[in-house]
């Protein structure tokens, strides 16, 4: 848990820094009331990475190498959607855009979007359509299913090894 609170502290402290600057340059924020959903719906969504990352250090037991291929796997899932969500729009065929669905980062990335974009005026969705930044789930309830999927899976996971390979237990 200290792990997770740790990630929290970060979630929040780069929502404040984010409204902070926000203020700073562009003068008072408004509509600011989408931030707390915002921020639970983040902190929902880290919990994949954050249990994947548990997970592999879990199965390896190095932490070094545990970190490394759980950022490899988030950065290479974020590469493959942005080249299946390319392919989808060059061939129109329905195989990429369900293959980029069920990838980890579809549900992270879409899920906070998801929740605030009824809030954002229309300039900003226009903006966000433009520099591609729209959510590639299309349902809150789906990408909040997939998100605990994973979360369950690696857990279990970790579990599962634990009590197998735990030296205590062993012993005892």
């Amino acid at each position: 848990l200290g792990g997770y609170t740790l990630l929290i502290g970060v979630v929040v402290l780069n929502a404040l820094l984010s409204i902070a600057s926000a203020t700073f340059v562009f003068g008072p924020q408004v509509e600011l009331q989408i931030l707390p959903l915002t921020l639970a719906s983040q902190v929902f969504s880290a919990l994949v990475f954050y249990s994947f990352a548990f997970m592999v250090g879990e199965l390896m037991r190095r932490s070094s190498l545990s970190y490394i291929l759980s950022s490899a796997v988030f950065f290479t899932s974020e590469i493959i959607v942005i080249y299946l969500t390319l392919i989808y729009s060059l061939t129109g065929d329905n195989v990429y855009k369900v293959a980029s669905l069920y990838l980890p980062t579809s549900p992270v990335d879409s899920l906070p979007l998801l929740l605030a974009e009824p809030s954002f005026p229309g300039t900003v969705l226009t903006l966000f359509r433009i520099g591609g930044a729209t959510p590639v789930e299309s349902s809150i309830p789906l990408s909040a299913a997939l998100i605990a999927a994973y979360v369950v899976a690696a857990v279990l996971i970790s579990l599962a090894y634990f009590s197998r390979m735990d030296v205590a237990k062993r012993v005892t």
